[in-house]
């Protein structure tokens, strides 16, 4: 009897390690394939945020060269005389062509700001944010060297020019801000926690 009620006891035992077997086998496997299934959707996700993220850096920069390439002098720097008109007129520089130029570079960038803010996370985001904000900025200014000009106000001219340096100079740091915490997001592999801006 002792001999049978060890065997039926060893059958139960075993029988149940089986079945906790299974189903530890069961949950382990279904989390690995939660795992990879959440691996795969952050691989997807982030080559999508990746190609954002270059078209705002790259229509940025292409924005921000050409701000930085006028160059242009303010009147005051022509000569000593804050008044002297300069030698190459800034009615020739900021004509129907520049404007044209200016309004499909900040064009592309608030269409890839758009794509960063809906892709996000929060911190990449706000970072694009504050660069879209300053390209505004800057591009609203060059608005008013044309305003300006036509009320032929030179001096008036000459702080907007130097607003417009501020400006591309802080639509410049914005832009290298947003690179890096883009950089920083897409560097992330989920084992080390990435600061937040």
């Amino acid at each position: 009897m002792d001999a049978g009620l060890a065997a039926v006891t060893g059958a139960a035992v075993g029988s149940l390690a089986t079945i906790g077997a299974s189903l530890a086998a069961g949950w382990f496997q279904r989390e690995g394939a939660l795992i990879a299934s959440r691996a795969e959707h952050r691989r997807e996700r982030n080559g999508v945020r990746e190609v954002a993220y270059r078209d705002l850096i790259t229509s940025g920069g292409k924005l921000v060269k050409f701000l930085d390439d006028l160059a242009i002098p303010t009147f005051s720097e022509y000569s000593g005389e804050p008044l002297t008109r300069p030698t190459i007129p800034l009615a020739t520089v900021f004509d129907d062509d520049f404007y044209e130029e200016l309004s499909v570079l900040e064009n592309a960038v608030t269409s890839a700001f758009v794509e960063v803010s809906l892709l996000g996370p929060k911190a990449v985001a706000k970072c694009g944010e504050e660069f879209e904000a300053s390209v505004q900025q800057v591009c609203m200014l060059t608005g008013w060297v044309s305003i300006t000009l036509m009320e032929n106000a030179p001096g008036d001219a000459d702080d907007v020019l130097r607003q417009i340096r501020g400006g591309t100079n802080d639509a410049k740091k914005h832009l290298a801000v947003f690179t890096e915490s883009a950089r920083d997001f897409l560097d992330d592999d989920g084992l080390r926690k990435v600061p937040s801006r």
